[in-house]
């Protein structure tokens, strides 16, 4: 016959002190004394494990000790601009005689994307500003007109 587990609330010896407690869940190890200490320790070392990547490292530019800002970085502050410049660099001497991606989807995608556009907010927001201009200046002008017509009959009256 196999031997029965112990229920989860029977009485326990606390982890960190000799302490007996009874739990109020299956998981809990400590006393109520000592979780709050736990609770501490657990982050102390959650945090350390974390912040590994804060060590001192050495520039892949310069090769002077520096220390990083973010997990991934390679150069130091002095550094950073030049690296970033050279990828960049690179990256545009090998697209030297390659057509651009642009004139590629303007030829090819052509209605489609100018159907996305005209259904875009962007191009309701514009065609709206500039209806908007057509019908003042539309007002303006009948304005104008009365005012003319007006302006011609008080001469003809005159």
């Amino acid at each position: 016959m196999a031997k029965r587990k112990a229920q989860w609330n029977t009485p326990r010896v606390c982890a960190l002190c000799p302490t007996r407690y009874t739990p109020t869940s299956p998981s809990q190890r400590y006393c109520l004394g000592c979780r709050g200490e736990a609770g501490l320790a657990r982050m102390r070392k959650y945090r350390a494990a974390k912040s590994h990547w804060r060590r001192p490292r050495t520039c892949e530019g310069c090769h002077a000790a520096f220390l990083p800002e973010y997990a991934s970085q390679k150069y130091c502050s002095h550094c950073k601009e030049w690296a970033r410049l050279a990828v960049h660099r690179r990256y545009r001497h090998s697209q030297k005689g390659k057509v651009h991606q642009d004139s590629y989807n303007r030829s090819q995608l052509g209605r489609r994307a100018h159907y996305r556009y005209v259904k875009s907010k962007k191009a309701k927001l514009t065609r709206s500003i500039y209806n908007k201009a057509r019908y003042q200046a539309k007002k303006a002008a009948a304005r104008a007109a009365v005012a003319a017509d007006s302006v011609q009959a008080a001469a003809d009256s005159a």
